[in-house]
């Protein structure tokens, strides 16, 4: 026995392993009108919430931009990334001129005016391996 009374290292099992990073697959089809949408800028941020009294956030910014690509002819962007394993939700945001798609808090739409993306939707972190975003011409 140790100084603790437990047991020794060679007797307690799996070694100890501490990760403050995760990998995660992106899979995110993008549609408009319900056709695959070619050429849009897909990013993925912290989440910006509105609080219990409607105020908007302080900064209305995102913390981090965990990912960020373009879709393919097909309307998919495919890729990879590491987010902080306390990151549970994240917000995945498009924008292509002319079309709008859900929005998880519609203040922030309309506190960006005209600058708004087109859609801005939370999500839990594992589900961006297999995701649909559809945006529809305004």
């Amino acid at each position: 026995m140790g100084c603790s009374g437990g047991d020794s290292p060679d007797t307690l099992g799996e070694p100890f392993g501490y990760a403050t990073l995760r990998d995660l697959s992106v899979n995110i089809q993008v549609t408009i009108d319900g056709a695959p949408a070619p050429s849009v800028r897909v990013q993925i941020a912290d989440v910006l919430r509105v609080d219990a009294n409607g105020n908007l956030p302080e900064s209305l910014v995102s913390g981090s931009l965990y990912f960020a690509g373009l879709t393919g002819q097909d309307g998919r962007v495919v890729g990879e990334l590491r987010l902080p394993e306390i990151v549970g939700e994240v917000a995945v945001v498009a924008h292509v001129p002319g079309t709008s798609g859900l929005y998880s808090e519609p203040l922030l739409r309309s506190a960006w005016g005209p600058f708004a993306p087109s859609a801005r939707l939370h999500v839990a972190a594992s589900v961006l391996g297999n995701l649909d975003l559809a945006l529809t011409t305004n």
